[in-house]
């Protein structure tokens, strides 16, 4: 999606939006059988400098997950520290709308991530104190702009 114009890489992201979530079940047989290859560019999607490249990959990536077909590639996603990294720097976005689809896609993943074995448990932690710190930061933020 590191294309110039804004029309082309906007039609490209809703050809592949459409490709994942319309087709749900052989998408999800595809990124099974791929699994390394599509995280790993899905990855530098989420990494991307564009801001609309990053907010709209965040999105989709937690409407992906949700998906009951997508349920082991979620498990496995989740189990990869190098995944939720990228996730927790997200988090730490300097841009308030990526913090809050990082979060939602922390949400949406935190239920499934308990079941996750304990070897990343550190790392578990760190994030939890990682979305309550955003969470916090949040609340006070929005808190000010309402009494604004």
């Amino acid at each position: 999606m590191r294309l110039k114009s804004f029309e082309v890489a906007s039609d490209a992201f809703e050809l592949l939006k459409g490709l994942l979530m319309g087709h749900c079940t052989l998408a999800a047989g595809f990124i099974q059988a791929h699994y390394a290859v599509f995280v790993q560019h899905y990855n530098k999607l989420l990494q991307s400098e564009n801001y609309v490249t990053c907010r709209e990959s965040l999105r989709l990536l937690g409407e992906l997950l949700l998906e009951r077909a997508n349920f082991c590639t979620m498990m496995k996603y989740i189990s990869d520290r190098e995944n939720l990294k990228v996730l927790m720097i997200l988090l730490r976005s300097r841009k308030a709308k990526i913090q809050l689809e990082a979060f939602h896609v922390f949400k949406a993943i935190y239920p499934a991530q308990t079941k996750v074995d304990s070897r990343g448990n550190s790392l578990k932690r760190r994030c939890l104190l990682q979305i309550q710190e955003s969470l916090t930061r949040s609340s006070l933020f929005y808190s000010t702009i309402e009494t604004s």
